[in-house]
């Protein structure tokens, strides 16, 4: 009796969790396949010019991720003990580092975005066409590091749904105003790309406006004065010695993915907006599974908060296989609707059009591997706050293995962009194996709060 209601208990985490943060991220990855729909009618020029600054907001991106990340290790563990005020110190110390660090990044895109933009490509006009959309962009920074800080806090605490109707929200405006902007409606004689950058820029505004009303609502465990919160320097080094091997790895890792696109920008510009497209896709099949890694980092971690520590690690490996089933037939799923779907971007050019649904079927072919380790490192090793080795372990395969594969093969034997994108797994391969035998050796499972591991 008692192990079906610890099942019922399980599943309920999972639906309250999983599910919101799948339709967010859904909704996310589809405002940038809406992005891409729409960018295409501006040529090849302007998808590949969007891709390479959106690879520069993936550093940032992924920089803020690592903190929020960080603090949901936390804030899960410190939820399963039923103590907010130190889920609110948690959340205000991970907000001011990513508005520092994001301010860094607008000052740099302001600045100096046409270098930043040229070392992806040789192409003049794609380069333009990417600074000019990354000047205007880049003030969206500030608002998507609150953002993604705040919703990672209230999905560990398992609110949500509330990040979920926000993402709605600055989707449907999002959509509106470059169907507004990229039409010509408003912008019939001016810079579109500038537009479709300020749509971001408002529809981001607007997301993170309806988080915080939410937070400083009555009845919300995070409603506190925190211009007048004490972060205590104790609670500071504890954090940060989790968060900071953790932000380092997700730094290093979105260089790596900035690295691999500009390999395949010195391909060409044709093979960059392929590539760009094709990543729509998978972005939306990602979806699931980061929702599913999600649930697994907060089920995980107020089983581990609570010291149920076998029970995290049989539940860890149930879900680990779902994960496996699920990534085979997801990538399936992708390789049959590809010619599908791209056959309604009408505005690319027919060789571009075909190169993106041939990188779509070797993306799902693939697919479970890539998922696989994500469940594993975000949504388990994570979860104990093992974050030390996830570093070691992703940066060894990224910089000692994928990296030198990649260039090696690209520069030396000048191969196309299919057989580019197939080195770029090779550090996935070593990650599954070194992620899967951390797994098994149970060294992961420490409970930060009170800093005891179980070996």
């Amino acid at each position: 009796m008692e192990g079906n209601v610890k099942k019922k208990e399980y599943y309920e985490t999972i639906k309250v969790v999983a599910i919101p943060v799948i339709l967010q991220n859904l909704l996310t990855s589809s405002l940038g396949a809406i992005d891409l729909f729409m960018v295409t009618r501006l040529g090849d020029a302007s998808v590949a010019g969007i891709g390479f600054s959106n690879r520069l907001f993936l550093i940032l991106i992924s920089v803020i991720n690592g903190i929020a990340s960080g603090g949901a290790i936390f804030a899960a563990q410190y939820h399963g003990q039923k103590n907010n005020l130190m889920i609110q110190k948690v959340m205000k110390l991970c907000a001011i580092v990513s508005i520092g660090i994001s301010l860094i990044f607008v000052v740099a895109s302001t600045i100096f975005s046409k270098n930043i933009i040229g070392l992806y490509s040789d192409d003049q006009v794609a380069t333009m066409q990417g600074a000019t959309y990354v000047r205007v962009v880049c003030w969206a920074y500030l608002c998507t590091a609150l953002i993604s800080v705040l919703s990672s806090i209230l999905r560990s605490i398992k609110s949500a749904k509330v990040p979920l109707y926000a993402s709605i929200t600055a989707v449907l405006t999002n959509t509106l105003l470059n169907f507004l902007f990229v039409y010509g409606i408003i912008s019939r004689h001016t810079e579109r790309v500038e537009w479709i950058a300020a749509a971001t820029v408002i529809s981001k505004l607007i997301e993170l406006m309806i988080l915080v009303v939410y937070i400083f609502s009555d009845g919300s465990i995070l409603r506190c004065n925190y211009f007048g919160l004490d972060v205590d320097l104790s609670i500071m080094v504890k954090i940060l010695k989790k968060v900071g091997p953790l932000i380092l790895n997700t730094f290093l890792w979105s260089l790596g993915q900035t690295f691999y696109t500009g390999v395949m920008g010195k391909v060409g510009t044709e093979s960059v907006a392929a590539y760009n497209v094709a990543q729509t896709i998978e972005s939306l099949a990602f979806t699931i599974f980061s929702g599913l890694a999600c649930a697994g980092n907060v089920l995980v971690g107020h089983l581990i908060g609570n010291d149920e520590k076998d029970e995290a690690y049989d539940v860890s490996g149930k879900l680990i296989v779902v994960c496996i089933a699920g990534g085979i037939l997801i990538g399936g799923i992708m390789i049959v609707i590809a010619p599908i779907v791209f056959g309604m971007y009408k505005h690319l050019k027919p060789d571009t059009r075909v190169m993106a649904i041939n990188i779509v079927r070797i993306m799902g072919l693939l697919f479970w591997i890539k998922v696989t380790n994500m469940f594993i490192i975000q949504g388990v090793l994570r979860a104990g706050g093992d974050v030390v080795y996830t570093l070691i372990q992703s940066m060894v395969a990224m910089w000692c293995i994928g990296v030198p594969f990649t260039l090696i093969v690209a520069n030396v034997f000048h191969v196309g962009i299919y057989i580019v994108l197939i080195c770029t797994f090779a550090e996935e391969v070593v990650k599954l194996i070194a992620s899967y035998i951390r797994y098994r050796k149970k060294k992961w499972i420490v409970n930060v709060t009170k800093n005891e591991s179980w070996e």
